[in-house]
């Protein structure tokens, strides 16, 4: 029987990099959601890397970051391409 591997996501680094941009806008997972009318949860997973904000919330999500849609995209490319 063949060993199983452990699989880690591609997307793992973009978290460091969602935190950061949160931190810096000086918010909680809580007070982004709220800002955002999402779950704390989906705040989360974005930080996770296990998904990303759709694309009608981009603009709130960035807004709230204090960055651009682009720079929201960007962050997220960027730092996904260094794994």
């Amino acid at each position: 029987m063949a060993k199983k591997r452990k699989r880690t996501a591609p997307s793992e680094p973009k978290r460091p990099r969602l935190v950061a941009l949160r931190k810096k806008a000086g918010l909680t997972q809580e007070e982004l959601a709220e800002k955002c009318d999402v779950e704390k949860t989906s705040v989360s997973h974005w930080e996770q890397g296990t998904s990303f904000p759709k694309r009608t919330r981009q603009p709130m999500v960035a807004s709230a970051l204090g960055v651009t849609v682009t720079q929201l995209l960007e962050a997220a490319v960027i730092v996904g391409e260094a794994a």
